[in-house]
């Protein structure tokens, strides 16, 4: 298909339409254009007052629901995210954690021989998906302990410290001796 010009133009003329009336008129100074704007006096207006000094300023800010819950959910626009929180009930540890369970879906090589509390390693590249192992429940009475020498011990099992060491008898001579060591208090 062959493309025709249209008569009496050559290839660099453009013919340009004539602007309309409203856009021909740019050169006219716009009234008021120098007067202040006076501030409207409204209970919405949130500019109106900023020299009056803020009510309570010094007064202590109280926890959220959020703060006091250990898992809590908060709206972050149109999202709920659940933020959970694993606390060692010997310790006192207070972490977020990202997974109970024993094998992270975020890393699917690892698969660990008791239901923990995980998170993802923080000081590792995410490709590499490394986890941080930070506690389980204990075996016997199932309070929630940390992966700490002074806290537990795994044994095929998790114990508590206090489990660990009423039923000492029942563990192998050389784990006694850790039991000993760890946690006689």
């Amino acid at each position: 298909m062959e493309h025709k010009q249209p008569s009496g133009m050559t290839e660099t003329q453009v013919e340009i339409p004539q602007a309309p009336d409203r856009i021909q008129n740019l050169e006219k100074p716009i009234e008021n254009q120098n007067k202040p704007v006076e501030p409207t006096a409204s209970r919405n207006n949130p500019i109106q007052n900023l020299e009056k000094p803020i009510e309570n300023q010094n007064k202590p800010v109280e926890p959220t629901a959020s703060q006091n819950n250990p898992n809590i959910s908060e709206n972050i626009g149109d999202v709920t995210e659940t933020i959970l929180t694993f606390k060692c009930e010997l310790c006192n540890l207070n972490e977020t954690y990202d997974f109970f369970g024993k094998s992270p879906p975020w890393s699917t090589k690892i698969v660990l021989l008791e239901n923990a509390y995980i998170c993802k390693d923080p000081f590792t590249i995410p490709q590499k998906k490394q986890v941080l192992i930070l506690g389980s429940k204990c075996s016997v009475c199932e309070i929630d302990v940390c992966v700490s020498p002074k806290c537990s011990l795994f044994f095929s099992k998790r114990f508590c410290k206090h489990c660990a060491f009423k039923n000492m008898t029942y563990f192998p001579t050389q784990i006694q001796m850790k039991i000993n060591k760890n946690f006689a208090s």
